[in-house]
Order: C-alpha cells, then sequence, then structure tokens
C-alpha cells in the first residue's frame, strides 16, 4: 500500500469524499482498527461529571445565601420601599422598617437618616418598582418655590 493509500483512509471521511462503507471496508481489509467514538463508560463519565457540576453550583447557592444572609424569597422585616439618585454618587432611598419609613441619604463611605416617618407615606409595592410612587411622593412633599 502506498502512502497516498493510506492517507487517504484517514482523509475521505474528514473531506467528505466517498461513501463511509467504502472506507470501512478498505480499513477492514489493510487491518486499520476504528475505534467506537462514544462507549458507554464515556456517557457514564460525562453524566456523573455533569451531575457533580450542577450539585456543586447549587451548593455553591445555598452556602452563599447562607453565609452571607442574603434575602431570599422570603419576607424581610427591613425593605427598601423606593430610591432617587441625587448625583453619581448620592442616593435618597426610602426604607420601611415595621411601621416606621426612614429617609436615608447614602452617600460613599456615609449614610445619614434625614426623616423618620411614624406613618407609612408610601406603601411599600411588592413588584419592585416602588421608586415611580416614592419619587412622586417626594415631589408632592417637597417646597414650591421658584427656581434660581
Amino acid at each position: 500500500m502506498t502512502r497516498f493509500q493510506r492517507l487517504s483512509i484517514f482523509l475521505l471521511p474528514v473531506v467528505g469524499i466517498g461513501g463511509s462503507a467504502s472506507v470501512l471496508a478498505e480499513a477492514a481489509e489493510h487491518e486499520v482498527g476504528i475505534a467506537p467514538i462514544v462507549d458507554a463508560g464515556y456517557i457514564f463519565q460525562f453524566l456523573l461529571a455533569l451531575g457533580l457540576v450542577i450539585a456543586g453550583i447549587f451548593a455553591l447557592m445555598y452556602l452563599l445565601r447562607k453565609l452571607n444572609h442574603l434575602p431570599g424569597k422570603g419576607t424581610s422585616a427591613i425593605q427598601v420601599v423606593g430610591g432617587i439618585p441625587l448625583g453619581a454618587r448620592e442616593k435618597l432611598v426610602l426604607v420601611q422598617v415595621g411601621e416606621t419609613q426612614l429617609l436615608v441619604g447614602m452617600a460613599p463611605g456615609q449614610l445619614r437618616t434625614l426623616h423618620v416617618f411614624d406613618k407609612p407615606v408610601v406603601e411599600p409595592a411588592s413588584s419592585g418598582n416602588g421608586g415611580a410612587g416614592f419619587a412622586a411622593v417626594l415631589g408632592s412633599l417637597a417646597p414650591r418655590g421658584k427656581k434660581p
């Protein structure tokens, strides 16, 4: 067998020329072994590794939630009702603790309580879009004056 014939046995399936039956027949004729690409051991090993990766992801999520006290799906005693950005790094936030609402100013490195409301000014929205309602209430409470 010439070098070209040996090379063509391996290149024909890659290039897509010729039928696979003729390549297999020629390979069997020249006693070239063809190993199966996928066997049961490989599939078992793949599924086991995939299951371990998925289990590891869930275990990591559980640990992060427990160790960092991340809010889950349950209700919390402290809720952020809404907020307005005042500048690039400053923000005004309305926080509800029980029945009391706090107006808090946030800046890099500091938090300052600006006002404490005994009665809720804005009801906390369960859908998480309470920022628009908070902005409307804050705008109505702000003193109306002439703009400079």
